[in-house]
C-alpha cells in the first residue's frame, strides 16, 4: 500500500513537497475531505494537509469526520489517506509558530475543552451558611483546585481515549493497522488526562475563589434571615397571646387555623421545599412549618384590625385585600406589607392563606353540591331544593369571586398565585382525561429528551445573550447611563455560575412557591402544584437535559435583571444601612459579641469611618446599594414588586415559557391555545406540541421587527400608547434593526447557491439552521427575499414564501409535530376517503415521538456503522391500517437496510429513501454531530441544487409528490437511479453546463429564462419516470393475479363524494351489488366481458368527468 513518499523512516518538508505523488494524494485528499477545489502549490497543500492532521490530534471532532470520510470512500482513497497518514507521522517539522497556531486553534475549537473547563469548573457550592467561608484561606483554595484539576482530567481523559480509539479505527480502515489494538487510545487518554489536570490547576484556584464569594453571600444572607426569623416569631407569639386576652379573640385564631387547616398538605408540599422558608423546623402543618402557620395567623389577625383592612362580617381577607386595591386605599396595602415584614412574610407566603381560603370556600361549596343532590333524590319538595339551590349558587359565587380577587391581587404582586392555579387545588380531575394528559406529558417530555434538542437550545441561547447585551446597551445610552452598565451581566452568570447560583437559592429560599414554579422541571402549572400521575413525572426525568439547560439560562437572567433593575433604581446607601451591612459581615468572621466589640471600640476610638473603608463601606466609596448588598441583608423578599415581577417575567421571556393573561386578541388566542393544549391531550399537540414555545416567539418576532414593534398590538384597543410605552419599545427596536443588518450579511456570505434556511460548513456539507435560528429564522427570511429581489433570484410565485414564513414563525416545534406535509397529507387522506390511512398516519405521527430518544441512540451507532447511516423511506405506499402505522410510526428507531438480522440490536429491516435531486440513496453525514451540536447536516449540494437556489427553484417548484405513494416511490428511483437515463440530477447538470445555458445572464430575465428551461426539461423526465412507475405498479400487479392495483385505489379514492354516490347508486341498479367499494375484488360482466368493479368505477369516472375526476 506504501507509495515512494512513505519508504523512508524520517521525512521532511521538502521530502514531501519535491514528491508529484505526495502531491497528487494530498490533493485529492483535500478535495475529497475538505471540498478544496482551488489549485494549489505544492507548499499550500502541505500546509493545509499538516494544519489538517494537527486538528487531527488535538480535536475529536476532526476524529469523527475523518472516520465517516474513511468510510464512505472507495479503496484508493482509503489506502492514499493511510499512506498521507504514515507521512505525517514521520514527518519532523520542529517547533514552528504555525504548527503551535493550529495546535492551539484545534484545541479551542474542540468540544471537549469546554466540558473539560465546565466540570473543573463546577466548583463547591457552600452548603448551608455559617461555614467560614471568608476563611477559605490557600489551602482550601488548592484543595478545591485539585478536585477541579482531578475532575477536568477525568473528563479529558475518557473523551481523549474515545478520540484515540477512533484515530485507531481510521488507521484501521485504511490499512495502517491489521486491528484496533487500544494501544493509541490509552496513550491519547493518557495525555489529555495529564495536560487537562495541569491546564485546570490554576483555573481551578480562580473558580475556587469565585465559589468562595458565593459561599460568603449565602452565609451573610442566612445570617440576616436567622436573626429576622427569630425576631418575627417573638412579635406572632406576643401578637398571639394580645389577641387570645381579649374577648372573642380565641374564637378569630381558631378560624384562621381553621382555614389554613383547609389546604391540602400533599398538593402544598410538591414543588416546594417549605423546609427553607427561614425555618429550622422540621414538623409541617397542612404541608407549612409550625413557624409560618404562626406568622401568618398573627398576621391575619393584625390586618383584620379596623385600623388596617376592617374586615366586615363573614369577609374574607383575599376579598378584603381586593376591595382595599379596587378602592385605591394604597395606604392600607402598605399597612399590610409593614405587618408582613414584622412578621417575617411577604406576600408570597401570604398566599398560601388565599389559597386556603380558596380551597375551605371549595370545600363548602363540593359539601352543599351534595346536600343539593340528596334533597334532589329524596324529592321531599320544591322549596327546600329550591333553598339549597340558592344557598349553593351563593357558594359557587363566592369562589368565583375569590377567584377573581386572587387575580386582581396577582396582576399587581400582591399574590403569586393566579386563578388558574388557585382552581388546579379546588378541582378534582377525571381519572380518564387525566390519564391521556400524563400520557401526552411523557410524550412531550420524550420529544425534548435528546441532547441535540438542548443543544440546540443553548445555541439559541447564545444568540439570545447577544440580543440582551444589544437591547441593555441601547436602553443604557437611551437612558444616559454608561454604555456598558450591566450589558454582559448574562453572559458572566453563564461562564461564572456560582453567584447566579447562589442567587438562586436565596431566591428558592424566599420566594419558594415562585422559585417551585420558576425552575419547575416541567413547563406545566400542574407540575407545580403535585397534581401530576407516574407517566407525567416520567416525561419529566426523561427530560433532564433539557430542564438543566433551561434553569441555566433562568438563574443567569434572574440574577442579572435583578442586579440591573437594582442598579438603576439608584437606592441610596444610608447610614442604617451601612452599620447593617458591617455588623453582618463582621459576626460572619468572627460572630455577633466580637462584632459589636469591634464596631463600639471604633467608634470610641474615632476610627469608624475607617473600619467603613476597609470593607468598601465608606460613604465617599459607595453612593447606592447594589443587589449585592440586599442580598447579603436578607432583604430580597423588600423588593419591589415590579422589580421582582419585571425580573421574573425576564427569565421565563428568555427562554420562551411566558405565560399570556389574555389582556389583547393574540394574548387571549395564545392562552386559549395552551389551555386547549393542557385540557385536550393529543388534540392540539399532535401538529403543535409546545404552543407556548409557539407564542413567545412569535412575541419576540413582534417586539423586535422595526416599525411593527412599534403598533401596540400587545395592548388593549382602548389603551393608547404614551411617550413611556414608546421609550420602552426602543431597545428593542433599535436592537432588531441590527439584528436584520447581521441576518443580512449573514445571508450574503453564504451566497446565491443556498436556500434561506441553509448554511455551509468547512467541508461544504449543508447544514439547516432552522432549528438553531428559532425565532431568528423570520430576520434571515427577510434578508433573503431582500437578497433575492435585488439579485433577480424571486420565485414566480408567492406562495414560497408563505410556507417559508410559517416554518419560520412557527419554528421547529411545529415540525416536531405532524408538520406542514404532514397536515397536507392528511387532508387529502381525509378528502379522498381513505379514513383508515389517514388515521393511522395520525396515530403513527404520535407513537413516533415516543421513539425519539431510540434516534439518539441511532445517531451515536450510525457514526461507526456506515449502513445503520441510511435514511429509511416511511412512505412505501403501504394501504393498510398496521402497515401504515408500523411504517410511519418506527422511523426514528435504527434500521437494518443489509437486510440482516441483528438481534443485538434489535434493528427493522428497512429500504432507503431517495430524493428525486439527488443521485443514489439518502444517507446521514456526522450523525453523531447532529446529537454533539445540534446542526443537521447533508451532503454537498450538486450543481443542479446550488442552480435550483441561485436562480429561486425550490425542490418542489420542480417536483411535486404523487399523491399516489407508490407511484412516487418508484418515480423517485427512476430520477435518482445512477447513470440512469431519466436521472434527474445528471441530466439537468448537462443541461446547466451547456453552452446555451450558460450564455444566459444573471440578471432578473436571465435567471427567469433559466427556471422555465430547468421546469420544462424536468417535467419532460418526470413525466416520463411517472409512466415507468405506472407501468412496473402494473407488472406487479398481474405478477400478483391481483384485479387492480395499488394505483387503481388511490385513483378511486380521489374521486369526489358525488360523483362516487352516483356510481355507486348505477353499480346497485345495473349490477345488484353493494358499492364499488365494498365489491372492489369482485368481477363484473359488460358485453360478455369481464371488468373488475373498481376499474369499472374508475374508467366511469373519467366518462363523468375525464381524468381530472380521478385526480390524474
Amino acid at each position: 500500500m506504501y507509495k515512494s513518499y512513505n519508504e523512508k523512516q524520517s521525512l521532511t518538508r521538502d521530502d514531501l513537497t519535491s514528491s508529484s505523488e505526495f502531491y497528487q494524494d494530498v490533493t485529492k485528499f483535500l478535495r475529497e475531505r475538505n471540498g478544496v477545489t482551488e489549485q494549489l502549490s505544492p507548499d499550500e497543500a502541505y500546509d493545509q494537509f499538516m494544519e489538517h492532521m494537527r486538528y487531527h490530534n488535538v480535536n475529536e471532532v476532526t476524529v469523527l469526520r475523518d472516520l465517516e470520510y474513511v468510510q464512505n470512500s472507495d479503496n484508493e482513497s482509503k489506502l492514499n489517506f493511510g499512506s498521507l497518514i504514515d507521512a505525517f507521522d514521520k514527518v519532523d517539522d520542529g517547533i514552528t509558530l504555525a504548527g503551535i497556531g493550529d495546535y492551539i486553534q484545534g484545541t479551542m475549537t474542540a468540544p471537549s475543552t469546554y466540558i473539560g473547563l465546565a466540570t473543573g469548573g463546577t466548583g463547591k457550592l457552600a452548603s448551608m451558611a455559617g461555614t467560614q467561608a471568608a476563611k477559605i484561606g490557600v489551602r482550601k483554595l488548592l484543595a478545591e483546585a485539585t478536585k477541579s484539576a482531578l475532575k477536568s482530567a477525568a473528563v479529558e481523559g475518557a473523551i481523549g481515549f474515545g478520540q484515540g480509539l477512533g484515530q485507531e479505527v481510521i488507521r484501521k480502515e485504511t490499512g495502517l493497522q491489521e486491528r484496533v489494538t487500544g494501544d493509541r487510545a490509552l496513550t491519547t487518554g493518557g495525555i489529555s488526562a495529564l495536560t487537562a489536570g495541569v491546564i485546570n490547576f490554576p483555573t481551578g484556584i480562580y473558580q475556587a475563589k469565585k465559589a468562595s464569594r458565593a459561599n460568603e453571600l449565602i452565609a451573610l444572607n442566612e445570617l440576616k434571615a436567622a436573626e429576622k426569623a427569630s425576631k418575627a416569631s417573638e412579635i406572632s407569639s406576643a401578637t398571639i397571646i394580645r389577641v387570645n386576652e381579649k374577648a372573642g379573640g380565641a374564637s378569630k385564631i381558631s378560624k384562621i387555623r381553621e382555614t389554613l387547616q383547609a389546604l391540602d398538605p400533599e398538593k402544598v408540599r410538591k414543588g416546594r421545599n417549605i423546609k427553607r422558608m427561614s425555618s429550622m423546623s422540621d414538623s409541617l402543618e397542612a404541608g407549612l412549618p409550625v413557624e409560618t402557620i404562626e406568622n401568618i395567623t398573627a398576621a391575619a389577625l393584625r390586618i383584620q384590625d379596623k385600623d388596617v383592612l376592617n374586615i366586615q362580617p363573614n369577609e374574607r381577607i383575599t376579598s378584603a385585600l381586593a376591595r382595599a386595591l379596587s378602592d385605591g386605599k394604597f395606604e392600607k396595602l402598605e399597612a399590610v406589607e409593614r405587618i408582613l415584614e414584622e412578621h417575617n412574610l411577604n406576600y408570597e407566603t401570604f398566599s398560601y392563606l388565599y389559597l386556603a381560603e380558596i380551597s375551605d370556600a371549595g370545600r363548602k361549596l363540593q359539601q352543599q353540591a351534595q346536600v343539593s343532590k340528596a334533597f334532589k333524590t329524596k324529592k321531599i319538595g320544591a322549596d327546600p331544593q329550591a333553598d339549597e339551590l340558592v344557598t349553593y349558587q351563593m357558594k359557587q359565587s363566592e369562589v368565583d369571586g375569590l377567584l377573581a380577587n386572587v387575580d386582581q391581587l396577582n396582576v399587581v404582586g400582591k399574590s403569586v398565585v393566579d386563578a388558574d392555579a388557585a382552581k388546579i387545588l379546588t378541582k378534582n380531575k377525571e381519572a380518564a382525561r387525566s390519564f391521556f394528559q400524563d400520557l401526552d406529558r411523557l410524550r412531550l417530555g420524550v420529544m425534548t429528551s435528546q441532547p441535540a434538542t438542548t443543544m440546540r437550545n443553548n445555541l439559541n441561547g447564545g444568540f439570545r445573550v447577544a440580543v440582551d447585551a444589544t437591547t441593555r446597551t441601547f436602553d443604557n445610552l437611551l437612558s444616559l447611563r454608561n454604555p456598558f452598565d450591566g450589558t454582559f451581566d448574562v453572559a458572566k452568570n453563564v461562564l461564572s455560575p456560582y453567584e447566579a447560583m447562589a442567587v438562586q437559592k436565596i431566591f428558592k429560599e424566599t420566594f419558594p412557591e415562585e422559585a417551585s414554579k420558576l425552575f419547575r422541571q416541567a413547563a406545566d402549572l400542574e407540575a407545580t402544584y403535585g397534581k401530576e400521575g407516574a407517566l407525567a413525572i416520567i416525561g419529566r426525568k426523561v427530560n433532564v437535559l433539557n430542564t438543566m439547560s433551561d434553569n441555566i439560562w433562568k438563574r443567569a437572567v434572574l440574577s442579572a435583571s435583578l442586579s440591573r433593575r437594582i442598579s438603576d433604581k439608584n437606592i441610596k446607601m444610608t447610614d442604617e444601612f451601612r452599620d447593617e451591612l458591617l455588623m453582618n459581615k463582621l459576626t460572619l468572621i468572627g460572630g455577633r459579641d466580637s462584632a459589636i466589640k469591634t464596631i463600639s471600640d471604633s467608634k470610641a476610638d474615632g476610627v469608624y469611618e475607617n473600619l467603613l473603608k476597609e470593607f468598601g463601606l465608606g460613604k465617599t466609596q459607595r453612593a447606592y446599594l447594589n443587589f449585592h448588598d440586599l442580598l447579603e441583608l436578607n432583604k430580597l423578599g423588600d423588593i419591589d414588586d415590579s422589580i421582582l415581577k419585571n425580573s421574573i417575567e425576564d427569565a421565563y421571556e428568555f427562554v420562551y415559557q411566558t405565560s399570556f393573561k389574555g389582556e389583547n386578541f393574540f394574548g387571549k388566542l395564545a392562552k386559549g391555545t395552551i389551555k386547549a393544549h393542557q385540557d385536550m391531550p393529543f388534540v392540539i399537540s399532535s401538529f403543535m406540541p409546545f404552543p407556548r414555545f409557539v407564542a413567545n416567539q412569535i412575541k419576540f418576532i413582534y417586539q423586535h421587527t422595526p416599525l411593527i414593534g412599534m403598533l401596540p398590538l400587545d395592548k388593549p384597543i382602548k389603551d393608547m400608547p404614551t411617550n413611556k410605552y414608546i421609550r420602552e419599545k426602543l431597545p428593542k427596536q433599535m436592537t432588531g434593526a441590527m439584528m436584520f443588518m447581521v441576518a443580512y450579511n449573514w445571508r450574503l456570505k453564504q451566497g446565491e447557491t443556498t436556500n434561506w434556511y441553509e448554511f455551509k460548513d468547512n467541508n461544504n456539507n449543508v447544514v439547516d439552521g432552522r432549528p438553531v435560528y428559532g425565532p431568528f429564522s423570520s430576520f434571515v427570511l427577510a434578508a433573503d427575499i431582500i437578497q433575492r429581489y435585488q439579485n433577480g433570484s424571486m420565485p414566480a410565485t408567492i406562495s414560497p414564501y408563505i410556507r417559508d414564513a410559517l416554518q419560520a414563525t412557527l419554528g421547529s416545534t411545529f415540525r416536531a409535530g405532524m408538520g406542514l406535509y404532514s397536515l397536507d397529507k392528511l387532508y387529502t387522506d381525509f378528502e379522498g376517503g381513505q379514513f383508515g390511512k389517514a388515521g393511522a398516519e395520525t396515530i403513527a405521527n404520535i407513537i413516533n415521538t415516543f421513539t425519539l430518544p431510540a434516534s439518539a441512540l441511532r445517531d451515536v451507532y450510525a457514526q461507526f456503522d456506515t449502513d445503520v447511516r441510511g435514511i429509511p423511506e416511511t412512505r412505501n405506499g403501504e394501504y393498510n391500517f398496521l402497515d401504515v402505522l408500523w411504517s410511519r410510526g418506527t422511523r426514528s428507531l435504527p434500521k437494518n437496510f443489509a437486510g440482516e438480522f441483528e438481534p443485538s440490536m434489535l434493528l427493522q429491516d428497512a429500504t432507503r429513501a431517495r430524493s428525486p435531486f439527488e443521485t443514489g440513496e439518502l444517507t446521514q453525514v456526522n450523525p453523531l454531530e447532529k446529537q454533539m451540536f445540534g446542526l443537521t447536516k447533508r451532503k454537498p449540494k450538486s450543481l443542479l441544487l446550488e442552480e435550483m437556489a441561485s436562480v429561486g427553484l425550490r425542490p418542489y417548484d420542480l417536483y411535486r409528490r404523487d399523491r399516489d405513494e407508490k407511484r412516487d416511490l418508484y418515480m423517485r428511483q427512476v430520477l435518482s437511479e445512477a447513470n440512469g437515463p431519466y436521472n434527474l440530477n445528471e441530466k439537468l447538470g448537462e443541461l446547466i453546463r451547456s453552452e446555451r445555458y450558460q450564455k444566459l445572464g444573471n440578471d432578473a430575465n436571465g435567471k427567469a429564462i433559466k427556471r422555465d428551461m430547468l421546469d420544462s426539461a424536468a417535467q419532460i423526465l418526470i413525466e416520463t419516470a411517472r409512466e415507468l412507475a405506472d407501468m412496473r405498479v402494473e407488472t406487479e400487479a398481474f405478477d400478483a393475479r391481483a384485479s387492480y392495483t395499488s394505483s387503481d385505489r388511490v385513483r378511486w379514492d380521489r374521486v369526489s363524494a358525488i360523483d362516487k354516490q352516483r356510481i355507486d347508486a348505477e353499480y346497485r341498479r345495473d349490477y345488484g351489488g353493494d358499492s364499488v367499494s365494498a365489491d372492489r375484488d369482485k368481477t363484473i360482466y359488460i358485453n360478455g366481458e369481464p371488468i373488475n368493479v373498481l376499474r369499472w368505477g374508475i374508467e366511469r369516472a373519467k366518462s363523468i368527468r375525464g381524468t381530472k375526476g380521478i385526480g390524474d
